[in-house]
């Protein structure tokens, strides 16, 4: 993900920078998008309580589609950090989900 394109007269980019940065729009946008995706109110209160780094990796799984090394690639953090804080959100939803 890192190898180098050609940018014409502006140089090199690399992969990375072709995968929108996860600044707070982005936050504001995936809360929006998650929150209607989740069926019960419980599940709702447990995704706003995660942290926004949990909330992005669950935006670019679940929408953008990214693999955990394209997730952790953009967020500048091991995969294996990105699949277990992913790991850890849908086991918190899940628990949501099943106490109604």
């Amino acid at each position: 993900m890192d190898t180098s394109v050609q940018n014409g007269s502006e140089g090199e980019t690399s992969i990375k920078d072709l995968y929108p940065h996860p600044q707070p729009p982005l936050v504001e946008e995936t809360a929006r998008s998650i929150e209607d995706i989740l069926p019960t109110k419980k599940m709702i209160q447990i995704y706003q309580s995660f942290s926004k780094q949990k909330q992005i990796i669950l935006h670019l799984w679940v929408y953008v589609q990214l693999s955990i090394r394209e997730i952790a690639e953009v967020l500048s953090c091991s995969p294996q950090n990105v699949s277990k804080l992913k790991a850890k959100a849908l086991s918190q939803l899940r628990e949501g989900r099943d106490r109604r």
